[in-house]
Protein backbone atom coordinates (compact mmCIF):
# COMPACT_ATOMS: atom_id res chain seq x y z
CA UNK A 1 0.00 0.00 0.00
CA UNK A 2 1.53 3.27 0.76
CA UNK A 3 4.57 3.84 2.75
CA UNK A 4 5.48 7.57 3.99
CA UNK A 5 7.20 8.53 0.70
CA UNK A 6 4.78 7.80 -1.50
CA UNK A 7 2.40 9.48 0.13
CA UNK A 8 4.20 12.62 0.50
CA UNK A 9 4.76 12.65 -3.45
CA UNK A 10 0.82 12.17 -3.70
CA UNK A 11 0.43 15.12 -1.60
CA UNK A 12 2.84 17.66 -3.67
CA UNK A 13 1.95 16.04 -6.81
CA UNK A 14 -1.93 16.23 -5.87
CA UNK A 15 -2.79 18.45 -3.16
CA UNK A 16 -6.32 20.06 -4.50
CA UNK A 17 -7.03 16.09 -5.06
CA UNK A 18 -6.52 15.15 -1.88
CA UNK A 19 -7.97 17.78 0.25
CA UNK A 20 -11.16 16.83 -2.03
CA UNK A 21 -11.04 13.65 -1.36
CA UNK A 22 -11.03 13.61 2.60
CA UNK A 23 -13.65 16.54 1.89
CA UNK A 24 -15.63 14.33 0.02
CA UNK A 25 -15.45 11.15 2.63
CA UNK A 26 -16.12 13.62 5.25
CA UNK A 27 -19.40 14.80 3.98
CA UNK A 28 -20.47 11.07 2.93
CA UNK A 29 -19.61 10.33 6.70
CA UNK A 30 -22.29 13.15 7.90
CA UNK A 31 -24.91 11.68 5.63
CA UNK A 32 -24.43 7.96 6.87
CA UNK A 33 -24.93 9.62 10.41
CA UNK A 34 -27.87 11.73 9.21
CA UNK A 35 -29.80 8.44 8.65
CA UNK A 36 -33.09 8.61 10.51
CA UNK A 37 -32.74 4.95 12.16
CA UNK A 38 -29.48 6.71 13.84
CA UNK A 39 -30.24 7.95 17.72
CA UNK A 40 -27.00 10.16 17.04
CA UNK A 41 -29.47 11.62 14.37
CA UNK A 42 -30.13 14.41 16.72
CA UNK A 43 -26.75 15.86 16.70
CA UNK A 44 -27.04 17.03 13.11
CA UNK A 45 -29.79 19.07 11.54
CA UNK A 46 -31.77 17.45 8.92
CA UNK A 47 -32.43 20.20 6.82
CA UNK A 48 -28.78 20.12 5.95
CA UNK A 49 -28.87 17.16 3.88
CA UNK A 50 -29.75 19.37 0.19
CA UNK A 51 -26.46 21.22 1.19
CA UNK A 52 -24.81 18.20 2.02
CA UNK A 53 -25.53 16.61 -1.52
CA UNK A 54 -24.61 19.75 -3.17
CA UNK A 55 -21.03 19.44 -1.76
CA UNK A 56 -20.97 16.01 -1.87
CA UNK A 57 -21.68 16.58 -6.18
CA UNK A 58 -18.78 19.33 -5.80
CA UNK A 59 -16.65 17.74 -4.08
CA UNK A 60 -16.75 14.66 -6.01
CA UNK A 61 -16.51 16.65 -9.47
CA UNK A 62 -13.19 18.74 -7.87
CA UNK A 63 -11.63 16.05 -7.59
CA UNK A 64 -11.68 14.44 -11.18
CA UNK A 65 -11.33 17.84 -12.26
CA UNK A 66 -8.14 19.00 -9.90
CA UNK A 67 -6.64 15.21 -11.43
CA UNK A 68 -7.30 16.21 -15.09
CA UNK A 69 -6.09 19.44 -14.93
CA UNK A 70 -2.77 18.29 -13.12
CA UNK A 71 -2.35 15.86 -15.77
CA UNK A 72 -2.59 18.88 -18.58
CA UNK A 73 -0.36 20.93 -16.99
CA UNK A 74 2.18 18.38 -16.63
CA UNK A 75 1.86 17.01 -20.45
CA UNK A 76 1.95 20.68 -21.70
CA UNK A 77 2.26 23.35 -19.66
CA UNK A 78 5.05 22.57 -17.69
CA UNK A 79 6.91 25.46 -18.07
CA UNK A 80 4.09 27.53 -16.24
CA UNK A 81 3.12 28.54 -12.62
CA UNK A 82 0.97 25.66 -11.68
CA UNK A 83 -1.09 28.17 -9.47
CA UNK A 84 -2.84 29.27 -12.82
CA UNK A 85 -4.28 25.84 -13.94
CA UNK A 86 -4.59 25.45 -9.79
CA UNK A 87 -6.77 28.88 -10.24
CA UNK A 88 -8.83 27.65 -13.08
CA UNK A 89 -9.93 24.57 -11.27
CA UNK A 90 -10.93 26.70 -8.41
CA UNK A 91 -12.97 29.37 -10.53
CA UNK A 92 -14.92 26.53 -12.12
CA UNK A 93 -15.56 24.57 -9.25
CA UNK A 94 -17.03 27.91 -7.68
CA UNK A 95 -19.33 28.83 -10.57
CA UNK A 96 -20.75 24.81 -10.54
CA UNK A 97 -21.51 24.96 -6.54
CA UNK A 98 -22.83 29.52 -6.68
CA UNK A 99 -25.13 28.11 -9.68
CA UNK A 100 -26.57 25.28 -8.25
CA UNK A 101 -26.96 26.83 -4.53
CA UNK A 102 -28.15 30.52 -5.85
CA UNK A 103 -30.84 28.69 -8.56
CA UNK A 104 -31.43 26.37 -5.80
CA UNK A 105 -31.66 24.00 -8.83
CA UNK A 106 -30.89 20.94 -5.74
CA UNK A 107 -33.96 21.33 -4.02
CA UNK A 108 -36.72 22.24 -7.59
CA UNK A 109 -35.34 20.36 -9.43
CA UNK A 110 -33.34 17.34 -7.90
CA UNK A 111 -33.15 14.96 -11.31
CA UNK A 112 -32.02 17.59 -13.98
CA UNK A 113 -29.41 18.21 -11.42
CA UNK A 114 -28.07 14.97 -11.20
CA UNK A 115 -28.27 14.22 -14.92
CA UNK A 116 -26.25 17.14 -15.30
CA UNK A 117 -23.87 15.53 -13.15
CA UNK A 118 -23.44 12.55 -14.16
CA UNK A 119 -22.54 14.09 -17.83
CA UNK A 120 -19.99 16.44 -16.21
CA UNK A 121 -18.64 13.28 -14.41
CA UNK A 122 -18.29 11.20 -17.66
CA UNK A 123 -17.24 14.53 -19.72
CA UNK A 124 -14.26 15.05 -17.12
CA UNK A 125 -13.67 10.79 -16.72
CA UNK A 126 -12.93 10.81 -20.25
CA UNK A 127 -10.73 13.80 -20.24
CA UNK A 128 -8.80 12.07 -18.00
CA UNK A 129 -8.31 9.07 -20.70
CA UNK A 130 -7.78 11.15 -23.56
CA UNK A 131 -6.40 14.81 -23.40
CA UNK A 132 -3.19 13.83 -22.08
CA UNK A 133 -2.36 12.39 -25.20
CA UNK A 134 -3.31 14.89 -28.23
CA UNK A 135 0.61 15.30 -29.11
CA UNK A 136 1.56 11.44 -28.27
CA UNK A 137 0.82 7.95 -30.28
CA UNK A 138 -2.68 5.68 -30.21
CA UNK A 139 0.32 3.27 -28.70
CA UNK A 140 0.53 5.43 -25.68
CA UNK A 141 -3.34 6.37 -25.32
CA UNK A 142 -4.21 2.57 -25.16
CA UNK A 143 -1.29 1.55 -23.06
CA UNK A 144 -1.93 4.32 -19.94
CA UNK A 145 -5.81 3.16 -20.22
CA UNK A 146 -4.95 -0.30 -20.16
CA UNK A 147 -2.22 0.52 -17.48
CA UNK A 148 -5.05 2.52 -15.52
CA UNK A 149 -7.67 -0.02 -15.68
CA UNK A 150 -5.94 -2.33 -14.66
CA UNK A 151 -4.60 -0.55 -11.99
CA UNK A 152 -8.99 0.08 -11.07
CA UNK A 153 -9.34 -3.38 -10.72
CA UNK A 154 -6.12 -3.98 -8.33
CA UNK A 155 -7.71 -1.18 -5.88
CA UNK A 156 -11.31 -2.72 -6.10
CA UNK A 157 -9.80 -6.16 -4.96
CA UNK A 158 -7.51 -4.68 -2.27
CA UNK A 159 -9.56 -2.61 -1.13
CA UNK A 160 -12.11 -5.09 -0.75
CA UNK A 161 -10.01 -7.49 0.81
CA UNK A 162 -8.95 -4.49 3.66
CA UNK A 163 -12.70 -3.97 4.30
CA UNK A 164 -13.62 -7.62 4.66
CA UNK A 165 -10.68 -7.71 6.96
CA UNK A 166 -12.09 -5.12 8.79
CA UNK A 167 -15.80 -6.26 9.07
CA UNK A 168 -14.91 -9.58 9.86
CA UNK A 169 -13.00 -8.70 13.05
CA UNK A 170 -15.93 -5.97 13.81
CA UNK A 171 -18.20 -9.01 13.47
CA UNK A 172 -15.80 -11.33 15.65
CA UNK A 173 -15.33 -8.49 18.10
CA UNK A 174 -19.19 -8.08 18.02
CA UNK A 175 -20.33 -11.78 18.49
CA UNK A 176 -17.73 -12.90 20.91
CA UNK A 177 -18.28 -9.93 23.45
CA UNK A 178 -21.90 -9.69 22.77
CA UNK A 179 -21.33 -6.10 22.45
CA UNK A 180 -24.17 -4.36 19.59
CA UNK A 181 -22.63 -2.59 16.95
CA UNK A 182 -24.43 -1.05 14.36
CA UNK A 183 -25.15 -0.88 10.82
CA UNK A 184 -23.78 2.31 10.52
CA UNK A 185 -20.24 1.46 11.44
CA UNK A 186 -19.99 -1.30 8.84
CA UNK A 187 -21.16 1.62 6.44
CA UNK A 188 -18.25 3.75 7.36
CA UNK A 189 -15.82 1.25 7.43
CA UNK A 190 -16.35 1.03 3.70
CA UNK A 191 -16.82 4.34 2.70
CA UNK A 192 -12.88 4.98 4.25
CA UNK A 193 -11.94 2.12 2.50
CA UNK A 194 -13.25 2.81 -1.07
CA UNK A 195 -13.89 6.20 -0.93
CA UNK A 196 -10.85 7.65 0.87
CA UNK A 197 -7.85 4.72 1.34
CA UNK A 198 -8.15 3.24 -2.46
CA UNK A 199 -8.61 6.73 -3.57
CA UNK A 200 -5.69 7.71 -2.43
CA UNK A 201 -3.86 4.35 -3.68
CA UNK A 202 -5.42 4.60 -7.17
CA UNK A 203 -4.04 8.25 -7.23
CA UNK A 204 -0.64 6.94 -6.13
CA UNK A 205 -0.42 4.65 -9.10
CA UNK A 206 -0.72 7.05 -12.24
CA UNK A 207 2.67 7.54 -13.91
CA UNK A 208 4.09 10.71 -13.87
CA UNK A 209 5.80 10.09 -17.15
CA UNK A 210 3.40 9.68 -19.88
CA UNK A 211 5.97 10.03 -22.45
CA UNK A 212 7.13 6.71 -21.64
CA UNK A 213 4.47 4.62 -23.22
CA UNK A 214 6.03 5.98 -26.34
CA UNK A 215 8.72 3.39 -25.61
CA UNK A 216 8.14 -0.03 -27.46
CA UNK A 217 7.32 -2.22 -24.55
CA UNK A 218 5.94 -5.95 -24.84
CA UNK A 219 1.82 -5.61 -25.18
CA UNK A 220 -0.50 -6.72 -22.82
CA UNK A 221 -1.20 -10.67 -23.98
CA UNK A 222 -4.51 -10.74 -21.92
CA UNK A 223 -6.03 -8.09 -23.80
CA UNK A 224 -5.08 -9.69 -26.92
CA UNK A 225 -6.09 -13.31 -26.18
CA UNK A 226 -9.80 -11.74 -24.84
CA UNK A 227 -10.23 -9.78 -28.36
CA UNK A 228 -9.30 -12.36 -30.90
CA UNK A 229 -10.81 -15.66 -29.51
CA UNK A 230 -13.80 -14.16 -27.67
CA UNK A 231 -14.58 -10.59 -28.76
CA UNK A 232 -14.20 -11.27 -32.38
CA UNK A 233 -16.49 -14.29 -32.33
CA UNK A 234 -18.93 -12.18 -30.10
CA UNK A 235 -19.45 -9.90 -32.53
CA UNK A 236 -19.65 -11.69 -35.82
CA UNK A 237 -22.23 -14.10 -33.96
CA UNK A 238 -24.42 -10.86 -32.77
CA UNK A 239 -23.85 -9.13 -35.79
CA UNK A 240 -25.48 -12.13 -37.21
CA UNK A 241 -28.16 -12.51 -34.88
CA UNK A 242 -29.26 -8.89 -35.47
CA UNK A 243 -29.38 -9.15 -39.48
CA UNK A 244 -32.07 -12.40 -38.57
CA UNK A 245 -34.10 -10.47 -36.14
CA UNK A 246 -34.00 -7.24 -39.03
CA UNK A 247 -35.21 -9.82 -42.02
CA UNK A 248 -38.08 -11.50 -39.67
CA UNK A 249 -39.05 -7.91 -38.72
CA UNK A 250 -39.39 -7.47 -42.12
CA UNK A 251 -41.21 -10.40 -43.45
CA UNK A 252 -43.13 -11.67 -40.62
CA UNK A 253 -43.70 -8.38 -38.45
CA UNK A 254 -41.87 -9.38 -35.63
CA UNK A 255 -42.37 -6.14 -33.09
CA UNK A 256 -39.56 -5.90 -30.58
CA UNK A 257 -37.34 -3.32 -31.53
CA UNK A 258 -38.21 -2.10 -27.79
CA UNK A 259 -36.24 -4.82 -26.33
CA UNK A 260 -33.28 -5.23 -28.82
CA UNK A 261 -32.24 -1.35 -28.94
CA UNK A 262 -30.69 -1.69 -25.77
CA UNK A 263 -29.04 -5.14 -26.38
CA UNK A 264 -27.73 -3.55 -29.90
CA UNK A 265 -26.74 -0.44 -27.30
CA UNK A 266 -24.56 -3.24 -25.60
CA UNK A 267 -23.24 -4.54 -28.77
CA UNK A 268 -22.12 -1.41 -30.37
CA UNK A 269 -19.85 -0.81 -27.13
CA UNK A 270 -18.28 -4.08 -27.15
CA UNK A 271 -17.79 -3.49 -30.83
CA UNK A 272 -16.05 0.25 -29.91
CA UNK A 273 -14.07 -1.65 -27.36
CA UNK A 274 -12.63 -4.17 -29.86
CA UNK A 275 -12.07 -1.18 -31.86
CA UNK A 276 -9.69 0.14 -29.41
CA UNK A 277 -7.95 -2.95 -28.63
CA UNK A 278 -7.52 -4.55 -31.97
CA UNK A 279 -6.19 -0.61 -32.66
CA UNK A 280 -3.02 -1.39 -30.05
CA UNK A 281 -2.53 -4.46 -31.39
CA UNK A 282 -2.70 -4.47 -35.06
CA UNK A 283 1.40 -3.49 -35.94
CA UNK A 284 2.80 -5.90 -33.80
CA UNK A 285 0.45 -9.25 -33.48
CA UNK A 286 -0.54 -11.74 -35.74
CA UNK A 287 -4.03 -12.28 -36.50
CA UNK A 288 -6.00 -14.70 -38.23
CA UNK A 289 -8.05 -14.25 -41.54
CA UNK A 290 -11.80 -13.85 -39.00
CA UNK A 291 -9.73 -10.84 -37.19
CA UNK A 292 -8.04 -9.21 -40.01
CA UNK A 293 -11.56 -9.46 -41.75
CA UNK A 294 -13.29 -7.32 -38.77
CA UNK A 295 -10.29 -4.76 -39.01
CA UNK A 296 -10.89 -4.33 -42.42
CA UNK A 297 -14.48 -4.21 -42.68
CA UNK A 298 -16.05 -4.30 -39.47
CA UNK A 299 -17.60 -0.57 -40.09
CA UNK A 300 -19.50 -1.99 -43.46
CA UNK A 301 -20.58 -5.43 -41.62
CA UNK A 302 -22.49 -3.24 -38.68
CA UNK A 303 -23.58 -0.31 -40.50
CA UNK A 304 -26.84 -1.45 -42.08
CA UNK A 305 -27.88 -2.44 -38.72
CA UNK A 306 -26.92 0.70 -37.10
CA UNK A 307 -28.83 2.67 -39.87
CA UNK A 308 -31.77 0.29 -38.88
CA UNK A 309 -32.61 0.97 -35.75
CA UNK A 310 -30.94 4.67 -35.55
CA UNK A 311 -34.53 4.97 -38.35
CA UNK A 312 -36.92 2.61 -35.63
CA UNK A 313 -35.42 5.42 -32.54
CA UNK A 314 -36.50 7.76 -34.22
CA UNK A 315 -39.57 7.06 -35.89
CA UNK A 316 -40.60 5.99 -32.01
CA UNK A 317 -39.87 9.71 -31.10
CA UNK A 318 -41.86 11.22 -33.71
CA UNK A 319 -44.85 8.84 -33.22
CA UNK A 320 -44.66 8.65 -29.44
CA UNK A 321 -42.59 11.59 -27.57
CA UNK A 322 -38.87 10.23 -26.16
CA UNK A 323 -37.60 9.95 -22.56
CA UNK A 324 -33.95 10.62 -21.91
CA UNK A 325 -33.19 6.88 -21.92
CA UNK A 326 -34.39 6.65 -25.30
CA UNK A 327 -32.89 10.01 -26.16
CA UNK A 328 -29.39 9.02 -24.73
CA UNK A 329 -29.62 5.95 -27.33
CA UNK A 330 -30.67 7.95 -30.20
CA UNK A 331 -27.81 10.06 -29.59
CA UNK A 332 -25.28 7.49 -29.40
CA UNK A 333 -26.45 5.74 -32.49
CA UNK A 334 -26.46 8.56 -33.91
CA UNK A 335 -22.64 9.42 -32.97
CA UNK A 336 -21.68 5.82 -34.08
CA UNK A 337 -22.69 6.60 -37.60
CA UNK A 338 -20.53 9.58 -37.58
CA UNK A 339 -17.94 7.42 -36.31
CA UNK A 340 -18.20 4.63 -38.84
CA UNK A 341 -18.39 7.34 -41.79
CA UNK A 342 -14.98 9.00 -40.42
CA UNK A 343 -13.51 4.66 -40.62
CA UNK A 344 -14.80 4.01 -43.63
CA UNK A 345 -13.52 6.96 -45.75
CA UNK A 346 -10.30 7.89 -43.54
CA UNK A 347 -7.11 6.76 -44.62
CA UNK A 348 -5.44 7.45 -41.53
CA UNK A 349 -8.57 5.32 -39.00
CA UNK A 350 -7.28 7.14 -36.06
CA UNK A 351 -9.03 5.07 -32.95
CA UNK A 352 -8.51 8.09 -31.20
CA UNK A 353 -11.45 9.11 -32.94
CA UNK A 354 -13.83 7.35 -30.87
CA UNK A 355 -12.68 8.64 -27.23
CA UNK A 356 -13.13 12.44 -28.85
CA UNK A 357 -16.42 11.54 -30.31
CA UNK A 358 -17.76 10.27 -27.11
CA UNK A 359 -16.25 12.88 -25.05
CA UNK A 360 -17.10 15.97 -27.46
CA UNK A 361 -21.23 14.00 -27.24
CA UNK A 362 -21.35 14.12 -23.51
CA UNK A 363 -20.23 17.66 -23.59
CA UNK A 364 -23.13 18.81 -26.02
CA UNK A 365 -25.29 16.83 -23.83
CA UNK A 366 -24.12 18.78 -20.68
CA UNK A 367 -26.23 22.08 -22.77
CA UNK A 368 -29.63 23.14 -22.76
CA UNK A 369 -31.34 22.62 -25.24
CA UNK A 370 -30.41 19.31 -26.06
CA UNK A 371 -29.71 18.19 -22.54
CA UNK A 372 -31.88 15.06 -22.32
CA UNK A 373 -34.29 16.42 -19.61
CA UNK A 374 -35.56 19.29 -21.46
CA UNK A 375 -35.39 17.41 -24.56
CA UNK A 376 -37.65 14.73 -22.79
CA UNK A 377 -39.68 17.08 -20.99
CA UNK A 378 -40.59 18.99 -24.15
CA UNK A 379 -41.18 16.10 -26.26
CA UNK A 380 -43.82 14.71 -23.77
CA UNK A 381 -45.58 17.67 -23.30
CA UNK A 382 -45.62 18.32 -27.04
CA UNK A 383 -46.99 14.69 -27.49
CA UNK A 384 -50.13 15.79 -24.30
CA UNK A 385 -50.84 18.15 -26.36
CA UNK A 386 -51.20 16.30 -29.83
CA UNK A 387 -53.39 14.45 -27.54
CA UNK A 388 -55.94 16.42 -25.69
CA UNK A 389 -56.18 18.51 -29.17
CA UNK A 390 -57.47 14.65 -30.68
CA UNK A 391 -59.52 14.37 -28.34
CA UNK A 392 -60.91 17.71 -28.38
CA UNK A 393 -59.96 19.19 -25.30
CA UNK A 394 -58.91 22.54 -26.08
CA UNK A 395 -60.53 25.76 -27.00
CA UNK A 396 -59.79 27.29 -30.49
CA UNK A 397 -57.26 29.79 -28.14
CA UNK A 398 -55.18 26.21 -26.66
CA UNK A 399 -57.45 26.62 -23.34
CA UNK A 400 -58.05 23.85 -21.78
CA UNK A 401 -61.71 21.99 -21.77
CA UNK A 402 -62.09 19.89 -18.33
CA UNK A 403 -65.69 19.28 -19.29
CA UNK A 404 -64.90 16.75 -22.42
CA UNK A 405 -62.51 14.85 -20.01
CA UNK A 406 -65.71 13.02 -18.70
CA UNK A 407 -66.16 11.29 -22.35
CA UNK A 408 -62.30 9.86 -22.06
CA UNK A 409 -61.96 6.09 -22.03
CA UNK A 410 -60.11 4.07 -19.20
CA UNK A 411 -57.44 3.87 -21.85
CA UNK A 412 -56.80 7.40 -22.89
CA UNK A 413 -57.28 8.77 -19.12
CA UNK A 414 -54.42 5.78 -18.39
CA UNK A 415 -52.28 8.02 -20.81
CA UNK A 416 -53.45 11.02 -19.66
CA UNK A 417 -52.04 10.33 -16.33
CA UNK A 418 -48.82 8.92 -17.29
CA UNK A 419 -48.27 12.75 -19.20
CA UNK A 420 -48.54 14.21 -15.99
CA UNK A 421 -47.00 12.08 -13.93
CA UNK A 422 -44.12 12.69 -16.44
CA UNK A 423 -44.31 16.29 -16.25
CA UNK A 424 -44.74 15.85 -12.58
CA UNK A 425 -41.66 14.00 -12.09
CA UNK A 426 -39.68 16.66 -13.91
CA UNK A 427 -41.17 19.07 -12.09
CA UNK A 428 -42.76 20.84 -15.34
CA UNK A 429 -46.26 21.07 -14.69
CA UNK A 430 -45.30 25.20 -14.89
CA UNK A 431 -46.29 23.93 -18.60
CA UNK A 432 -49.59 23.77 -17.92
CA UNK A 433 -49.92 27.62 -16.41
CA UNK A 434 -50.82 28.81 -20.05
CA UNK A 435 -53.67 26.44 -21.00
CA UNK A 436 -55.71 27.22 -18.01
CA UNK A 437 -59.04 29.29 -18.73
CA UNK A 438 -58.20 31.70 -15.70
CA UNK A 439 -54.98 33.24 -13.83
CA UNK A 440 -52.98 30.48 -11.67
CA UNK A 441 -50.21 30.58 -9.97
CA UNK A 442 -47.32 27.69 -11.00
CA UNK A 443 -47.18 26.81 -7.06
CA UNK A 444 -51.05 25.41 -7.36
CA UNK A 445 -50.64 23.40 -10.19
CA UNK A 446 -50.13 20.08 -8.60
CA UNK A 447 -50.03 16.81 -9.86
CA UNK A 448 -53.73 16.11 -7.66
CA UNK A 449 -55.11 19.83 -9.04
CA UNK A 450 -54.02 18.69 -11.95
CA UNK A 451 -55.88 15.00 -11.94
CA UNK A 452 -59.30 16.65 -10.11
CA UNK A 453 -59.21 19.36 -12.82
CA UNK A 454 -59.36 16.60 -15.44
CA UNK A 455 -61.58 14.41 -13.61
CA UNK A 456 -58.44 11.79 -13.02
CA UNK A 457 -59.06 11.48 -9.23
CA UNK A 458 -61.73 8.78 -9.40
CA UNK A 459 -60.03 6.05 -10.92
Amino acid sequence: MLNWNSYFKLISRFPFVVVFVFLWTWIQLMKTLMQPELNITYLLDLSLLPYLDLFSRTFSLAIILFLVLTIIYETYFSYMSKIWIDFLGGVLIFIYLISNYTLKSFVSSELLVHQDYIFLMICLIVCFCVVPFFKLSMRSFLKFNNIMFIKLLKVFVYMSFLSLFVVGGLFLFDYLLNVFISLWVYKVVFLICYGCVGSLYFLSQIPDNLVQFEQDTPLPKFYYLISRFYLVPLIYIGGILFYIYIILELFYEYRYQDYMVPFFVVYLIINLFLMLQLGLFKDKMRFGVSTRFYLKYSYYFVFPVVIYFFYWVTLFWIHYGITEFWYLIWFFIFVYILMSIYFIFSSQKDIRVIPFSLLIGCLILSFSPVKPFYVAVNSQYNQLIVFLKDKDMFYKDLKFNFDDSMTLSLADKTKLKDYFYFLDTHTSLHLLQKHYLYPISVDSITISRVFFDFGLLED
